[in-house]
């Protein structure tokens, strides 16, 4: 159960994100929501991660998810797992949009706070993709790295692997949300 002021807070997160379709860092939310200091935003962001309604990257600075039925406008969409013959249901709002599912099987991306088992839910797109999660085909496998653009480079990232390549083609899509396995 959430309090008047949780309520609010997670209201303004949510806000954000569906007139802006980011997640907002910790300086945004200080700065909207007319907070003194970070501490405040902090303690917000805490406690509602401690009640599973999102999950914070404190590294980034930034929000990871929020739960999406807070976020999207209840229509299911059909979304296929990558190397699996299953795929889960989520709930979108975004017609014009692909979307796939990728189940961690590793624990490379620890220092994300990205667990093994959890789902990532991935938007087909090659836009915007500096400083962010992306799916990439990389050695004949998918995984999941930090995507930073260095001159006319694309340099892939994760706990274990690092990649320079230039043909962007190789990236299937940026990491829009994750669905956490709690088992």
């Amino acid at each position: 159960m959430l309090t008047k002021k949780q309520k609010l807070f997670l209201e303004l997160i949510v806000n954000y994100y569906n007139k802006t379709k980011e997640m907002p860092t910790t300086g945004i939310l200080k700065k909207i929501g007319n907070f003194k200091s970070y501490n405040s935003v902090y303690k917000y962001l805490n406690e509602l991660e401690k009640k599973n309604y999102l999950s914070l990257n404190k590294k980034l600075k930034k929000i990871i998810y929020v739960n999406s039925s807070l976020i999207f406008n209840n229509k299911i969409i059909k979304v296929p797992i990558i190397n699996e013959k299953q795929y889960i249901e989520i709930i979108s709002n975004h017609n014009q949009k692909s979307y796939l599912a990728f189940k961690v099987n590793n624990s490379k991306l620890k220092k994300y706070f990205i667990k093994q088992k959890d789902i990532l839910i991935i938007e087909e797109c090659q836009k915007q993709i500096a400083n962010n999660l992306v799916l990439a085909f990389i050695e004949n496998h998918y995984d999941v790295f930090m995507c930073t653009i260095i001159n006319y480079y694309i340099k892939l990232e994760n706990s274990n692997e690092t990649y320079i390549i230039k043909d962007i083609n190789l990236i299937i899509g940026k990491v829009k949300t994750l669905i956490r396995n709690i088992n």
